[in-house]
């Protein structure tokens, strides 16, 4: 079963393939993904399908990853993508970060705002993603239990609702 955009058809593993793409273009935009890391993702998503017409663009581009960005929020917010794949997507790699330390409390409190912001904005009003939003305004009255309880709801929302 194939899904239609513009006078494109895209498979379901296709869109899967733009869904994940999309959230790397986010995690790339917040400095949560490397360069390196979303330039290998796509060179195997490209030597398997190298006749998608966006993985080509992309690999034509890959040395400017703000151009790369523009491209796939360009392609993807017209599909639009699953969210919930996003989500998924999302709230693994920043639970990695969370758990990974190397930045402060306040410091993931600022990348996952910027996170928020980064997101389409018909989805930041939504579970889970509005979480990112507020989640570090409890570290202004020194409530650091209270944030790392929201960013823990925001990181089990998926597992919490897959059970």
């Amino acid at each position: 079963m194939g899904m239609r955009w513009g006078n494109i058809t895209l498979s379901d593993e296709m869109k899967t393939v733009y869904t994940a793409i999309f959230a790397y273009a986010i995690l790339m935009d917040v400095e949560l993904m490397s360069d390196t890391e979303y330039s290998e993702y796509l060179d195997v998503l490209f030597m398997n399908t190298p006749d998608d017409d966006l993985l080509l663009e992309l690999e034509w581009c890959s040395s400017d990853m703000r151009k790369s960005i523009k491209i796939i929020y360009d392609y993807c917010t017209a599909l639009p993508p699953d969210y919930s794949v996003v989500g998924r997507i999302l709230t693994n790699r920043a639970k990695r970060f969370y758990y990974q330390g190397g930045m402060t409390l306040n410091t993931f409190c600022e990348k996952m705002y910027s996170l928020w912001k980064a997101l389409p904005s018909d989805i930041q009003g939504d579970e889970p993603f509005h979480i990112l939003c507020y989640a570090g305004d409890p570290l202004g009255w020194g409530d650091v239990e209270q944030t790392r309880e929201l960013y823990e709801k925001f990181f089990n929302y998926y597992s919490d609702i897959d059970d």
